[in-house]
């Protein structure tokens, strides 16, 4: 740029700045106080920028009237380049630098706001906030030293050279826009800014802003590393695309892979029909960004509860078996579902051969006594609940306030994983239906059985009920129903207490169906019980009902009862 048009620019500045503020007078410059070169002059900390202004022959318009607002960077700031940085430029690239740390205005550091975009002199933006009294330009120079008043405007001391777009890369470029700090931050996070700050690389980033990934904020957390780098890469073009090279309507290919639909109606750039450009061309080093008001989600995103596990490392295992027993569609359709998912160390505590030895009709009940028909988050669950599963079985829930447990045993690990059709909870153990379970596992996961399963701990009959190779039928009580004789139990030996638990036990397996009148049983305490059925429903010793039926296992069944049965003593 020549003397005679800076010159000029200048001039045309100022008219345009009194015409628009036509109310107000600007006072005469005082002739007693210094202009802005020379008060740069006086500070030896500015010596570098002032001979600089001197080489890019720019002293007479920073001398003109102005106002100015002038963010000068110290001779530390210059000595943080590259070596060789400003003997390389040529005159018009000096201009251009000089230029871009100028504003024609005078603002004070009082009336900089939050955020604010502002024009300099070589006609690009600079990016300015401001908190706590802290004021940052272009996201890494401070001001250090502000409000160093001249006759003709201000200076702000800065500890970084700004430099324009044209001298940055994808990165810099996009560091420098606050509008563009969530998109940096996931770029950091992905590990994809080395790759995207490549000098030898040309790109076409399509940048959505801050509020643009806030209108997915709920989206993003749902996503695995991989996934968000996924979508990121589905923003990056291989080469660089100005907005005047694109017309029309064009399919290009992304660096993730999946091509987007760009569109160019009345001047207007859209992406997928649901981004739109609202800053083009801004060029750098090595490629091009454009700005754009909409996050881009692949087509091939699934955030359905098997899109998510499957981009989960950790549930690899849960979904090889989703795909093998045919429940992917299910779970992916419109729900709502809640899936608590064991994790791949949840199957590998299973005993060896577990999976392998199930035919196709275990596996898939397995895999659906982990699935509810309902979204329901941690938040949701109640200190105790039975929940109906799409196996048909139910599941029993304790919250503590803390943790939350299933089945007695499994613990969930990680809550509230959310997806498009629910909800996914990670658990610490595999969930088995009541047929893969003994007698004391299945009583184990009843928490309303928890009385019952601490005396059999505490009488060391665990082993004896846990044969694999014996039939047991047990009249399990509730928990309410121990409470019923609180009372009484303190006032039981060991061994009566052992004597009134075995004559709750048969040595045979009796479903509900086998009884059809009264009949005496022996128990394995030697006495019998009298079993017998009275308005559809089983009673025994006239006193106790069973109010859960044949929960069959493989040692064996339980009945659940309301009432303790106490033998004679």
């Amino acid at each position: 740029m020549s003397n005679l048009k800076i010159l000029i620019l200048f001039v045309a500045f100022g008219l345009f700045l009194k015409a628009c503020d036509s109310s107000s007078s600007t006072s005469p410059i005082d002739p007693e106080e210094p202009n802005i070169v020379e008060v740069a002059a006086a500070n030896e900390q500015f010596s570098t920028l002032v001979s600089a202004l001197q080489d890019a022959d720019l002293v007479g318009a920073l001398e003109g009237a102005g106002p100015f607002t002038v963010f000068a960077p110290t001779n530390d700031a210059f000595a943080g380049l590259p070596d060789g940085t400003l003997e390389s430029l040529t005159s018009e690239q000096l201009t251009d630098i000089l230029t871009y740390h100028v504003i024609t205005a005078e603002v004070p550091s009082t009336a900089l706001q939050p955020t604010q975009t502002v024009t300099a002199l070589n006609d690009q933006e600079l990016f300015i906030t401001a908190e706590n009294g802290n004021v940052t330009v272009n996201g890494n120079a401070g001001v250090i030293t502000a409000d160093i008043t001249a006759s003709n405007g201000i200076i702000h001391a800065v500890n970084q050279v700004l430099l324009p777009d044209a001298f940055g890369t994808i990165v810099d470029n996009a560091q420098k826009r606050y509008f563009l700090s969530t998109l940096v931050s996931a770029v950091v996070d992905a590990g994809l800014a080395p790759t995207l700050s490549d000098a030898e690389a040309e790109f076409t980033v399509f940048a959505p802003t801050n509020e643009a990934f806030d209108a997915i904020a709920d989206v993003l957390p749902t996503l695995t590393p991989e996934e968000l780098t996924n979508v990121l890469l589905y923003h990056v073009l291989d080469t660089s695309v100005l907005s005047s090279d694109l017309q029309g309507e064009q399919t290009v290919p992304t660096l993730a892979g999946s091509d987007i639909t760009v569109t160019v109606t009345d001047g207007t750039v859209q992406i997928n029909d649901a981004a739109t450009v609202i800053s083009a061309d801004n060029v750098g080093t090595n490629g091009v960004i454009h700005v754009i008001d909409t996050v881009l989600i692949p087509g091939a995103q699934d955030n359905t509860i098997p899109g998510i596990a499957a981009g989960n490392p950790d549930f690899s295992t849960l979904v090889d078996a989703l795909g093998q027993a045919g429940l992917i569609d299910a779970l992916s359709g419109e729900g709502p579902f809640t899936v608590f998912a064991p994790t791949n160390d949840a199957f590998e505590s299973l005993p060896e051969g577990t999976l392998e030895s199930l035919t196709l009709d275990q596996l898939t009940g397995i895999l659906t006594y982990h699935a509810i028909a309902a979204a329901v988050a941690s938040g949701d669950l109640e200190p105790e609940q039975t929940v109906a599963t799409l196996g048909g079985e139910p599941i029993f829930i304790t919250f503590d306030g803390t943790n939350v447990t299933v089945n007695g045993t499994a613990t969930v690990t990680i809550a509230d994983i959310e997806a498009s059709n629910g909800f996914i909870h990670a658990i610490d153990g595999v969930l088995l239906p009541d047929i893969f379970g003994s007698v004391v596992d299945n009583a184990i996961k009843r928490y309303y059985l928890s009385t019952l399963v601490g005396a059999v701990i505490d009488a060391d009959l665990v082993t004896a009920l846990s044969d694999e190779d014996a039939n047991f039928t047990v009249f399990a009580p509730t928990n309410d129903a121990f409470d019923a004789i609180a009372d009484i139990l303190p006032t039981l030996t060991p061994e009566q207490v052992t004597e009134v638990l075995l004559y709750h036990v048969l040595d045979t397996r009796v479903l509900s169906g086998d009884i059809t009148g009264e009949a005496e049983v022996p128990t394995l305490n030697g006495q019998s019980v009298t079993v017998n059925v009275v308005n559809g429903n089983v009673v025994i010793n006239e006193d106790a009902t069973v109010t859960e039926a044949d929960v069959d296992g493989t040692n064996g069944v339980i009945h659940v009862i309301d009432a303790v049965l106490i033998p004679e003593l």
